[in-house]
């Protein structure tokens, strides 16, 4: 049992290590090639390049309200929201309880 405990615990610190040294090759993969040096093999960048799009950047472009826009929208709108229509209800079903009542 004690040596059982000692093998999981070993196994835990070793996963523990591996981790720590992924995260370190990580980071120095980021920066090694921030250095000049590397200028010549470095992959583009996404701003650096405007054929490369963002579907979500240009999704959200297409979709998106000014405050003007969502002014005229709303006044445009008539029909009742869902929760305006079931609060309506309501209010009718508790005029005709109390109707029944009286």
């Amino acid at each position: 049992s004690f040596s059982y405990n000692r093998y999981w615990e070993a196994c835990t610190a070793v996963h523990q290590m591996h981790s720590k040294w992924l995260d370190v090759g990580m980071e120095l993969a980021s920066f090694h090639l921030q250095s000049s040096y590397y200028q010549s093999v470095k992959p583009p960048t996404f701003g650096a390049h405007p054929d490369i799009k963002s579907v979500r950047r240009d999704r959200d472009r297409l979709n998106e309200m000014n405050a003007s826009d969502l002014s005229t929208h709303l006044d445009s709108v008539t029909e009742l929201s869902f929760f305006e229509k079931l609060m309506k209800r309501r209010k009718k079903k508790k005029r005709a309880e109390a109707n029944q009542r009286s």
